[in-house]
């Protein structure tokens, strides 16, 4: 059967004079190295009718097909319409063949529904993977729904792009109040699968921010000795930096809580803003790296229930949290462990 299939096993003689875009795509998406992820294979048939199917998928590099993981979408392919296979091939790619399980002389049962996942499988990513594009290769649809006659019906495969992450970046600070002329540490840390050894970012800071006077990052236990930040001005762009966290000697980041901290404080006339992280990028110490999903942001407030001036709303959220109703943080304004009448009365100050 494999050798069977390793050719084309429902070619057949004969075409149509035309076809609208019939087309086959995985959507892009990202995964964590040393993660599984299940995927849809989309088909968009339009008008036409497809009563078998076959197509090649070739991964990236480090992103593998995991053995008898296709499923068949059942609003469209069920057990008694159609049989699927798939054979890995020499080139490394895997072919998926979708048979209609009707005899070869009687009318074949379409592929239910125009457009949708008729398939998903599972791929995994392995430690060195580094994404890439996923394409579809040496496509052959057939259509014989009218018993004794078969027709080549096109379709078109649609590349994906495949993005490898390093895990996921978190704030671990449980404070993101800014008072003028205070310093504030905000800390990061990420939940990685893989050994990293470097990181960069692109940070932006909300009007009225900056980075206080000494050092701009806090060394987590995580990072050791030989680990240094750096954050350079971004030219041309106002409040923003290039952080990078590297070591010559390539050293692996520890388990741990925190990885770095920023060390911020507001000015005079701060109203709140989005502490972000965007174009974050780990590394492992072969230098492969990966990406983290999306900008990265932070809600920084300029009072407790996060308005740009402080008003009665605050005393309000402060009296909340002393009666055990609320849970704030912030609310310890005289930070000494404790919410009371002194920090009512801290708030009542800063309204004035």
């Amino acid at each position: 059967m494999k050798k069977l299939f390793n050719t084309l096993m429902f070619l057949a003689l004969g075409s149509a004079a035309t076809y609208a875009d019939n087309t086959l795509r995985i959507a892009d998406f990202v995964i964590n190295a040393g993660e599984q992820k299940t995927l849809e294979i989309e088909l968009n048939n339009d008008d036409n009718a497809l009563s078998s199917l076959q197509f090649d998928i070739a991964l990236p590099k480090g992103l593998t097909y995991v053995d008898g993981s296709v499923v068949k979408a059942t609003d469209r392919i069920t057990r008694t319409s159609h049989t699927v296979k798939v054979v890995a091939q020499k080139n490394g790619d895997y072919r998926f063949g979708i048979f209609s399980n009707e005899a070869q002389d009687k009318a074949q049962v379409a592929i239910a529904g125009k457009a949708g996942a008729i398939l998903s499988i599972t791929v995994k990513a392995e430690e060195n993977c580094e994404g890439g594009v996923i394409t579809f290769n040496e496509i052959t649809g057939s259509d014989a729904t009218v018993a004794g006659k078969v027709e080549k019906v096109p379709v078109k495969g649609v590349a994906g792009k495949a993005s490898v992450s390093a895990g996921e970046l978190a704030v671990t600070s449980t404070k993101n109040l800014f008072l003028a002329g205070k310093k504030v540490v905000v800390d990061f840390n990420v939940k990685n699968d893989v050994k990293l050894s470097g990181m960069s970012a692109i940070v932006t800071l909300p009007e009225g921010v900056t980075f206080a006077e000494g050092d701009k990052v806090v060394y987590g236990k995580r990072l050791s000795e030989n680990v240094v930040a750096d954050v350079a001005a971004v030219e041309g762009k106002t409040n923003t930096y290039k952080l990078t966290l590297s070591s010559f000697t390539n050293d692996v980041f520890a388990e741990g809580d925190a990885l770095f901290g920023l060390n911020l404080v507001a000015g005079e006339g701060f109203k709140g803003g989005d502490l972000v992280l965007s174009e974050v990028k780990f590394a492992n110490p072969k230098g492969i790296e990966f990406l983290v999903e999306n900008a990265f942001a932070y809600k920084l407030n300029a009072t407790l229930v996060g308005a740009e001036k402080w008003k009665i709303t605050d005393v309000y959220e402060v009296i909340s949290v002393m009666k055990g109703k609320k849970e704030n943080p912030n609310a310890d304004l005289t930070e000494d462990d404790k919410v009371n009448i002194r920090d009512v009365y801290s708030v009542i100050k800063l309204m004035k």
